[in-house]
C-alpha cells in the first residue's frame, strides 16, 4: 500500500470472491467465492489448499477464528465445521439448531476471544453458539418488524484485552431490515454476571442452569478452571478521603506512572495509608501496570494495589530499604529442588537472587510481559495463594532455562530479566501450578505466608509491617533535614535585610556621588570648552593625516596594481615560454616518434633485403647444385658411353683377330707378340706419364698448403671477420679447389682416353692390315715390318706430344692458381666490408 505497486496475482477462483480472512499471524489467508474456499499461504502467495463441495450444498462464509489456529466454515445448509489450521483436521460440527428456531444463516460475528459466535439471517432471531461446548446456548429476539439481520459485530469495551468475553458486558451491533421498506438499527445490550443470569429479555430455548453459586463455591470453580478474569469486575465505588488527601512522597521515578496525574495521585494516596510508602524507590514499579490499567478509576487502582501489597507482598519491607532477603531465599530454595543445574549456573556466574527473581517481583513482571500475557498471568495470581506469585517467579526461570544457561555475562542477565522474552504465558501459568503441587511443604512458601486477606470495610487496615526503627529514622532524617531548610530560608531571610539595608545606604551614597558628579561635570564643562579648540585641532590633524593615509594608500595600490600587471605579465611570459617549451618538447618527440618509425621502417626493409638475399644465395645454391649434379650426370654418360664405345672396339676386335685362316695363325702370332711388345712399350710410356702426374699431384699438393698458409696469415690479418664468413669462404675454397682438382683429372683423364683410343685404333687397323697381307706372298715380308715400323715411329710421336704439353699445362696452371686466389681475395675483401656494415648499423640505430 505504501508503493502502490502489484505485489502478487493470486489465481484459481472462477467465481467472486466475496470474503477473504487472515490469520492473526497474518502468515495464511481464505478467500471463499460462492463455489470454493481457498487456504493461501501469504510468504509464498502459492495456493495451500482448497475446499470443494457439491453444487447443491453453497459456501455461506469462511474465516479465522480470533486468537487461534481454527478455521470456521459455514455453508448455506446451516452446517459449521470447525477444521485445524495446520493439519486441516476436522476438530467438531455444531449440532442443527432446533426445528422451531430454524433459519438459513447469513451473517456471523465471533468474540474477539473465538468463543461465542452469533448467528443471523432472515428471522428476528439471533443465534449464540459456544464454541467451546459447541452447543447453542442462547437465542435472542428481536422486535417483530425486524425481518432480516443483514449485518453483525460485537462491539468492544473501552477495555477488553484483546476479547468481549460474555462474563461481562457485550454489546452487539446488528444491522436489521423493517417491513422491506427501510433499515433500522438496534443496540443488543446483554449482561451477565457470576452471580445471577441477567432478567428474560428474550426467548431463551437453552437456559443456564438457574441454581445460584456462593462466593467460595465460584472462586473454586474459577480457580479449578484457571480461566482469564475480566478486566471489569468490580462496580465502581466514591471517592474516599484518603484519595482526596493532598500529595505526599518521594517519587524520584519519572520515567513511569508518576508522570501522569493519576499515577501521582495513586502513589501519594499509598503514601499516606503508610509512610514507608513515601521513600519505597520501587513503589512506581509496582503500581505501574495497575495504574495503566485503572487510568480512570484510582479507587480501584489504589484498593488493587493495597491488596496487592498486603497479601502478595509479605515480609517484603522487612529489610527495607535493602530488597526481601527472606523473600528470595524462598525463591531460591525452590529453584534449587527443582532446577539445581540452573541454580549451579546463577553460582558459577555469580548472578544471585537479587538479579534473577528480584527484578521480577518489584515489576510484577511487567517489563518482561505484554498486556495481555501479564493478564492472563494475573488472573492465576489473584485466584491463587500469595506463593503463586513467588512460584511464577521460579516458573519464569526454569522456563527459560535454555537461553539463560547460554548467557554467561551479568550484563546478559540483567537485559535477559528486564525486557520482553518471547515465550508462552499459558506453559509458563501450568508450570506454576505444577511448581505448587509438586514442591514439599517444607520449601514451600505457603507455609510462611498467610492466606488471602481482604482489605477491611470501611477504613483501610493498618500497614506496619517494616521496620519501625528504619522508617522513624528517615522520618528524622527528613524533619532534621526540613529544620535544615527553614534555618537556611530563616538565614536566607536575614541575609535578604541585610541586602535591602545595604541597597539603601547605597542609594544614599548614590545620591551624594550624583552631586559630586554633578560638581565634577561643572568642571569638565570648563575644561571642555578649553579642550574643544583642541579637538578641533586634533580633528584637523586627523583629517590631514586621513587624506596622507588616503594618498598614501592609492599610492600602495598603485604600486600593487602595477605590481600585479607585472607579475601577470611575467607570468603570461613564462606561461607562453612554457608553452613554447612545450611544443618543442612535442615537436621533438613527434621527430623522435617519426625517426623511430623511419628506423623501423628501414629495419624493416633491411630485414626485407636481408631475406630476399637470403632467398636469392639459396637460389644460386640451388642451382649451382643442380649444374653440378647436371655435369656429374654428363660425365657419368659420357664415361657409359666410352665404355660402351670401348668395348664395341674391343668385340669389333675379338671379332676380327678370330680369322679361320690357320695358314696365317703363325704370321698372326707373330703380329700379336709385336703388339703385345708395342703395348708393352706404350704401358711404359703411360707408366711414366702417371709418374708425371704424380710429381704434378704432390706438386699440387705443395702449392695448396703454401696457399694454406697465405690463408692463416690472411685469418690472422681479418679477426675481425665473423665466423660464418669465415666457414662460408672456406666451404667456397674447398669446392673451388675440388673443382680445380677434378678439371686437372678431368685433362688427365681425357690425355690417356686419347692415347688409349689411338692405341686401340692402331692395332685394329694393324689387325685389319695383318688380315689382309697373307694373301700377297710377295708382300709378307714387307706387311710383317712395316706395322712394327709404324708402330714404333708412332710411339715416339706419342710420347713427345705428352713431354712438350706438359711445361705449358703447369703454366696454365700457375695462372689459373693466381687467377683463383685473387677471385678469393676480393671475395674476401667483399665479404668483410659487408660484415664491418652490418657492424655498423646497430650502433648507429643505438645513438
Amino acid at each position: 500500500t505504501g508503493t502502490k505497486e502489484l505485489v502478487s496475482w493470486m489465481r484459481g477462483h472462477e467465481s467472486s470472491v466475496f470474503s477473504i480472512s487472515v490469520h492473526a499471524s497474518g502468515r495464511y489467508a481464505i478467500s471463499t467465492s460462492s463455489d470454493t474456499a481457498q487456504l493461501w499461504d501469504l510468504d509464498t502467495f502459492q495456493r495451500k489448499r482448497k475446499l470443494n463441495i457439491r453444487q447443491s450444498v453453497g459456501i455461506q462464509k469462511v474465516f479465522f477464528l480470533p486468537l487461534s489456529n481454527t478455521i470456521l466454515s459455514c455453508f448455506k445448509d446451516n452446517s459449521i465445521f470447525a477444521w485445524e489450521c495446520d493439519t486441516l483436521f476436522c476438530k467438531y460440527q455444531l449440532p442443527a439448531p432446533p426445528e422451531s428456531s430454524s433459519m438459513l444463516y447469513k451473517v456471523f460475528a465471533v468474540t474477539r476471544d473465538g468463543r461465542i459466535l452469533a448467528a443471523g439471517g432472515k428471522s428476528n432471531h439471533l443465534h449464540l453458539w459456544c464454541l467451546e461446548a459447541a452447543q447453542l446456548f442462547r437465542i435472542i429476539q428481536m422486535p417483530t418488524k425486524v425481518r432480516a439481520v443483514r449485518h453483525l459485530e460485537f462491539l468492544p469495551d473501552s477495555f477488553d484485552a484483546g476479547s468481549n468475553q460474555v462474563s461481562r458486558r457485550n454489546v452487539r451491533y446488528c444491522t436489521f431490515e423493517k417491513d422491506h421498506t427501510s433499515f433500522g438499527t438496534v443496540l443488543a445490550l446483554i449482561y451477565s454476571t457470576y452471580i445471577m443470569p441477567p432478567p428474560p429479555l428474550v426467548k431463551v430455548i437453552e437456559e443456564l442452569p438457574k441454581n445460584t453459586l456462593s462466593s467460595n463455591d465460584l472462586k473454586m470453580k474459577i480457580v479449578s478452571k484457571r480461566i482469564q478474569r475480566p478486566t471489569k469486575s468490580r462496580e465502581n465505588k466514591a471517592q474516599t478521603r484518603i484519595l482526596k488527601q493532598g500529595l505526599a512522597g518521594n517519587f524520584e521515578n519519572e520515567e513511569l506512572c508518576t508522570k501522569t496525574k493519576s499515577g501521582f495521585q495513586t502513589l501519594s494516596a499509598l503514601a499516606h495509608w503508610s509512610v514507608i510508602f513515601s521513600d519505597m524507590p520501587y513503589l512506581p514499579l509496582l503500581a505501574f501496570p495497575f495504574v495503566k490499567l485503572f487510568q480512570n478509576n484510582q479507587l480501584i487502582c489504589f484498593e488493587v494495589v493495597a491488596t496487592l501489597i498486603t497479601n502478595w507482598c509479605q515480609h517484603w519491607f522487612e529489610y527495607f530499604p535493602n530488597p526481601p532477603i527472606n523473600v528470595l531465599s524462598m525463591i531460591e530454595n525452590v529453584l534449587a529442588f527443582h532446577d539445581k543445574e540452573l541454580l549451579q549456573h546463577f553460582i558459577d556466574h555469580d548472578i544471585t537472587s537479587q538479579l534473577y527473581a528480584w527484578p521480577l517481583l518489584e515489576t510484577v513482571f511487567s517489563e518482561v510481559l505484554t498486556r495481555e500475557e501479564w493478564l492472563k498471568l494475573f488472573d492465576n495470581v489473584f485466584s491463587n495463594h500469595p506463593s503463586f506469585l513467588l512460584m511464577a517467579v521460579v516458573a519464569y526461570n526454569t522456563y527459560s532455562r535454555a537461553p539463560l544457561l547460554h548467557c554467561t555475562l551479568k550484563d546478559d542477565f540483567e537485559y535477559f530479566f528486564h525486557h520482553r522474552n518471547n515465550l508462552d504465558i499459558s506453559a509458563v501459568v501450568r508450570e506454576v501450578y505444577r511448581l505448587m503441587e509438586t514442591t514439599p511443604a517444607d520449601i514451600h512458601p505457603n507455609s510462611l505466608l498467610s492466606g488471602f486477606a481482604a482489605l477491611t470495610k470501611g477504613q483501610y487496615p493498618v500497614f506496619n509491617q517494616y521496620p519501625k526503627f528504619i522508617v522513624d529514622y528517615q522520618t528524622q532524617e527528613r524533619e532534621r533535614i526540613r529544620n535544615d531548610e527553614l534555618d537556611y530560608l530563616r538565614e536566607r531571610q536575614t541575609v535578604e535585610t541585610m541586602q535591602a539595608e545595604v541597597e539603601e545606604q547605597r542609594a544614599e551614597d548614590e545620591a551624594w556621588y550624583q552631586k559630586q558628579e554633578l560638581l565634577r561635570k561643572a568642571e569638565e564643562t570648563r575644561r571642555e570648552m578649553l579642550l574643544q579648540e583642541e579637538e578641533k585641532m586634533a580633528q584637523q590633524r586627523q583629517r590631514l593625516a586621513a587624506v596622507r593615509r588616503e594618498l598614501r594608500i592609492k599610492e600602495l595600490h598603485l604600486q600593487d596594481a602595477a605590481r600585479r600587471r607585472l607579475l601577470q605579465v611575467q607570468q603570461d611570459q613564462r606561461e607562453a615560454e612554457l608553452r613554447r617549451l612545450e611544443d618543442e618538447i612535442e615537436r621533438k618527440v613527434h621527430m623522435r616518434d617519426q625517426e623511430i618509425a623511419t628506423t623501423a621502417k628501414d629495419l624493416e626493409i633491411r630485414r626485407m633485403e636481408l631475406e630476399s638475399q637470403e632467398k636469392l644465395y639459396e637460389k644460386n645454391f640451388t642451382r649451382n647444385q643442380e649444374a653440378v649434379a647436371r655435369e656429374i650426370r654428363d660425365d657419368a654418360n659420357a664415361y657409359r658411353q666410352k665404355v660402351d664405345l670401348e668395348e664395341k672396339m674391343f668385340h669389333k676386335l675379338v671379332e676380327t683377330g678370330q680369322t679361320p685362316n690357320r695358314k696365317a695363325q703363325k704370321v698372326i702370332e707373330d703380329s700379336l707378340a709385336k703388339a703385345e711388345q708395342a703395348c708393352l712399350n706404350a704401358d711404359w710410356q703411360i707408366q711414366a706419364l702417371h709418374k708425371q702426374k704424380c710429381d704434378d699431384v704432390q706438386r699440387n699438393e705443395g702449392y695448396q698448403e703454401v696457399v694454406k698458409l697465405l690463408q692463416k696469415n690472411r685469418r690472422k690479418e681479418t679477426e675481425v671477420l665473423n665466423a660464418m664468413m669465415e666457414e662460408e669462404a672456406k666451404k667456397w675454397k674447398e669446392a673451388e679447389e675440388k673443382e680445380f682438382y677434378l678439371k686437372s683429372e678431368k685433362k688427365a683423364a681425357a690425355l690417356s682416353d686419347a692415347s688409349r683410343k689411338w692405341f686401340l685404333k692402331q692395332e685394329i687397323s694393324a689387325a685389319l692390315e695383318h688380315a689382309e697381307n697373307p694373301l700377297h706372298k710377295g708382300e709378307c715380308p714387307r706387311g710383317l715390318f712395316s706395322p712394327q715400323a709404324s708402330q714404333l715411329n708412332g710411339v715416339p710421336e706419342m710420347d713427345s706430344s705428352p713431354e712438350t704439353s706438359l711445361p705449358r699445362k703447369i703454366t696454365e696452371w700457375d695462372s689459373m692458381e693466381q687467377n683463383l686466389v685473387k677471385k678469393v681475395r676480393n671475395l674476401r675483401q667483399r665479404l668483410t666490408a659487408q660484415a664491418r656494415s652490418r657492424c655498423q648499423m646497430p650502433c648507429s640505430l643505438v645513438v
